[in-house]
This record gives C-alpha cells, structure tokens and sequence, in this order.
C-alpha cells in the first residue's frame, strides 16, 4: 500500500467517523426538538384547561366565604340575611357545573340545598318558650344545619383540589 492509499484510507475512516458523530448530534438535536414541541403542547392545554375552569374555582371560591358566613348564625326563616345570596350562590354553582360537568358540583347544590330546608321557623325563640317540646326538634334543625354547612364546605374544598390538580394552580 502506498502513501497516497494509505492515506485515502485514513481520510475515508475520519469521515467514517465525522459522520456518525454527525448521525448522534443530528438524532439528540431531533429527540431534544420533539421533546421540546411535546412540553409546548402538554403545557399550552393546561393553561387552557386553567382558564376553562377558572370560573369555576372563583365560584367554589366565594360558597366557601359564604358558608363561612352563614355558619356563625343559625339560619332562621325571613330573618337571616345570608340566605339571599345563598339563593343567589345555588345558582352559580349550578353553572359551574353546567361548564364543568366532569366536577362534582351538584354534591355541593345538594347540600346547599338540604341547608336551604332545614331552616328554623320565624320567631322560634318565641315559640320555644310556649313550648318547651319544641327544644329537641329546634336542636336537631340547629345541627343539621351545621352538619350540612361542614358537608357543604367539605365538598367545596374538594372541587378545589381537583381543579387545582388538573391545573396545577
């Protein structure tokens, strides 16, 4: 072999190996450009989702500052104030779940709405002093209503985690 082969010969096995570690580049630079698009893609569909159920939040949001708001009163008949709203509040959380169907808010109407029946009667301190048999069934009105205010918050809390799991608030 002489110089000039030998030579054609090193020049064909550098190239040999140029172009593999051209190949490897090329492929890393591939899988780091797919990789990329995909964490686009992935992170652009949250921030839809997020803004598709942010409504929905705010609105689990406000019930929960309401049922704190209704839980330092016993809600009576015409007289409590807060009922109004809660009225108001029912409403909204029914469109929510008309938006988000996939998320339990009719857990949360339903207790609202159980609350919204056990009201004690107008003028029950009145009555209650004519009759004292009354006392048990206003004592069980009174804790049902804060068995349903803890349900209704229980629920409240959980539609929250599961929007703040599915995007990650």
């Amino acid at each position: 072999m002489n110089s000039h082969q030998t030579r054609v010969l090193e020049a064909s096995q550098a190239a040999g190996d140029f172009s593999s570690t051209l190949t490897w580049g090329a492929v890393a630079t591939f899988v780091g450009v797919i990789v990329a698009a995909v964490l686009v893609i992935v992170h652009r569909r949250r921030d839809k989702r997020a803004e598709w159920l942010k409504p929905g939040y705010a609105t689990a949001s406000e019930t929960l500052v309401l049922l704190d708001r209704l839980a330092l009163t016993v809600a009576v008949t015409n007289v409590t104030a807060d009922l109004k709203p809660l009225t108001d509040q029912i409403s909204k959380v029914k469109q929510a779940e008309q938006r988000s169907p996939e998320l339990p808010f009719g857990l949360i109407i339903a207790e609202l709405k159980v609350y919204q029946e056990n009201l004690l009667p107008e003028h029950y301190a009145e009555k209650l002093t004519a009759d004292s048999d009354l006392r048990d069934t206003y004592l069980a009105l009174a804790l049902q209503q804060g068995v349903k205010l803890e349900a209704a918050r229980q629920a409240t809390t959980t539609v929250q985690r599961m929007i703040e799991k599915q995007t990650r608030m």
